[in-house]
């Protein structure tokens, strides 16, 4: 790490991102040559990746007149946040994976100046919690998962979770990895400094 740089402690993410379609869809494959709604910036690039044509129409009636005359086909959105807007009502098929995690990261990160002048004792006490709190938050994110996809087949949501072998086929379709690496590049350009020295950083906490 650079000397003014940061040691992390605890990085989290949010809940995964679903797929939620007017129509079955029997794999992600059948998004191509639809038109998909997505409120993220990088994952409107995923979509067009793949062969779908993405839109971020506003949130609200614009969506739902469009999912109902078909001109949307489906929604590509975190799956707590389609239980919450009730997109099943419109979009009440949904292909799901615990792998598809929404781009927002939430790091905890202590200064390396700080952390080098820190005691050994008080660096490991403060190891031990970021290690017991990664450990909790696993667990709980994991039960609010579950208790989400539960809550999605009660509302009427016809869902499936995706196999090991077709997420791997999205990150294929999507190219996310060359999608991070534009948008750094692009960031540069504009003035921001060290975007791609960070980023690759953080690939290696949260990127397979």
């Amino acid at each position: 790490m650079p000397e003014n740089g940061v040691t992390p402690l605890l990085i989290a993410t949010g809940y995964p991102v679903a797929f939620f379609s007017v129509k079955p869809l029997q794999s992600l494959d059948d998004i191509k040559g639809q038109t998909w709604r997505t409120a993220s910036f990088w994952h409107r690039e995923f979509l067009k990746n793949a062969g779908a044509t993405p839109t971020n129409s506003r949130w609200g009636e614009e969506t739902y007149a469009k999912l109902k005359t078909g001109e949307i086909h489906g929604l590509m959105v975190n799956i707590d946040s389609a239980i919450d807007i009730k997109a099943y009502e419109h979009a009440p098929y949904a292909l799901v994976s615990r792998d598809f995690w929404l781009g927002h990261i939430y790091p905890v990160v202590i200064s390396n100046p700080k952390w080098a002048s820190l005691n050994e004792e008080d660096k490991a006490a403060i190891t031990r919690a970021a290690d017991k709190s990664y450990a909790e938050l696993g667990k709980i994110m994991d039960e609010n998962y579950a208790q989400i996809l539960k809550t999605a087949q009660e509302k009427g949501v016809t869902l499936r979770e995706l196999s090991v072998t077709e997420v791997a086929a999205w990150e294929k379709a999507s190219d996310y990895r060359a999608v991070l690496d534009s948008w750094a590049e692009e960031q540069e350009k504009n003035g921001t400094a060290n975007v791609k020295a960070v980023l690759e950083k953080l690939k290696g906490y949260l990127l397979p």
